[in-house]
């Protein structure tokens, strides 16, 4: 089966994070994906689902400062969130690495282990 291509309007990055992602120089900040997991215990879906506001509140005040670019759930059998995909604008791989050791999913035990890849988005225009 054939699918039209994905389209994302026009503001689906913030024009800060276009100028970063296509600029031909080097910027102050580079960009990280995050792969984090879930711990695989029976408690863990519960655990995420407890701690989600507040990691979810801190996210928002990241994004509003133009250090998360987007993120969201890996979804895994049974439909539910086993851990998260984000894509982050901080300075350093290092940044991102203290960012993640304070968000709460960490603190509480849901994300039980992650990556931080360097990110340089295609120019797809």
């Amino acid at each position: 089966m054939l699918r039209a291509p994905l389209s994302f309007p026009r503001s689906f990055l913030p024009a800060h994070a276009l100028r970063r992602c296509f600029a031909s120089t080097s910027a102050a900040h580079e960009q990280f994906v995050i792969i984090a997991r879930d711990g695989a215990d029976p408690k863990a879906f519960e655990r995420r689902m407890a701690i989600r506001p507040a990691h979810l509140a801190g996210v928002k005040k990241l994004k509003a400062a133009g250090q998360v670019v987007l993120g969201g759930a890996i979804i895994g059998d049974e439909s539910k969130m086993v851990g998260s995909v984000m894509v982050v604008d901080m300075p350093t791989k290092e940044a991102v690495e203290q960012y993640i050791k304070s968000d709460p999913y960490v603190k509480h035990g849901v994300w039980t282990k992650w990556e931080i890849l360097p990110f340089k988005p295609a120019a797809l225009d």
